[in-house]
């Protein structure tokens, strides 16, 4: 039951990515196939970002394309080249992340809190880093990851990023929740 959970948690963004190669490629019946599970996919892009990784740009504009347009949304720097060499890890450390951030900015607030998503993209001679903070719309929200009920998502994420000899950081700050991951180049 856990492992078919897990699955299911990670297997739109493993679509998304399949889907934007067809895309690419113009393998009508791929593409066909996954717009036939269109409802577990994302609204209309109406802006699109690049960042210099592919599979990031999927996830980003994937993500970001379901939020409401009462989310204010700010990505900013970029990368030169994959964040990681494999798509796979990229896939499963993004996606999670993104996957959290924006499943929180979906709650209903009774609160005129503005919602706000902002990613941010860097590097130096020897790192990659990727920056993913978020209002935190519900205060009573399991983000606070001390406890022992973490979600699918963080898991995933903390076992990749140790694959790849990366840092995670992740922290509330105010009504914000804040994640990093720092990976060597």
């Amino acid at each position: 039951y856990n492992k078919t959970k897990k699955f299911r948690h990670d297997i739109t963004n493993h679509l998304l990515y399949i889907y934007n190669i067809a895309k690419k490629q113009k393998n009508t019946e791929i593409i066909n196939y996954i717009e036939g599970l269109k409802s577990e996919f994302g609204n209309n892009i109406e802006k699109i970002r690049d960042v210099g990784d592919e599979t990031i740009n999927i996830l980003v504009n994937y993500y970001v394309s379901n939020l409401d347009r009462e989310v204010e949304v700010i990505v900013s720097g970029g990368l030169q080249g994959e964040f990681i060499e494999s798509p796979l890890i990229t896939v499963l450390i993004i996606g999670n992340i993104l996957k959290n951030a924006t499943h929180e900015l979906e709650k209903k607030s009774n609160t005129n809190i503005k919602k706000k998503l902002c990613i941010e993209f860097s590097e130096g001679d020897k790192f990659k880093k990727v920056k993913v903070i978020n209002t935190i719309v519900n205060l009573k929200s399991n983000l606070n990851r001390g406890n022992k009920k973490k979600g699918y998502g963080v898991p995933i994420i903390e076992e990749n990023v140790k694959k790849c000899k990366g840092i995670y950081n992740h922290m509330c700050i105010d009504n914000f929740y804040e994640v990093e991951i720092i990976v060597p180049k």
